[in-house]
């Protein structure tokens, strides 16, 4: 995601200017700072804590896209939703298959 690596630049002390040059131990500090933000974001948009699950969906979706699949009819199958849900949700969700 574009500006991630920046704004955990500025949340994390220490961090390299080039994501590739980062060590085990700052990844896990910036997984971790993630998924920080992510549970925010989603207890902030689903009205509270999300579950290990939904947290996982907050990495493939963003924590935008992850509410907004959520909200879905779950016997909604993928093939069903109308292309502009998920040209909202962003570039990486055009091109599905």
């Amino acid at each position: 995601m574009p500006g991630t690596y920046q704004a955990a630049r500025a949340a994390i002390p220490g961090l390299p200017d080039d994501p590739k040059k980062t060590t085990p131990e700052q990844d896990k500090a910036i997984s971790d700072w993630y998924k920080a933000q992510s549970a925010a974001a989603m207890t902030r948009a689903l009205g509270r804590a999300p579950t290990e699950g939904e947290l996982g969906l907050a990495i493939l979706a963003g924590p935008a896209g992850a509410p907004a699949l959520l909200r879905l009819d779950p016997n909604t199958p993928l093939t069903a939703i109308p292309d502009d849900f998920w040209q909202r949700l962003g570039e990486k969700f055009t091109h599905r298959t």
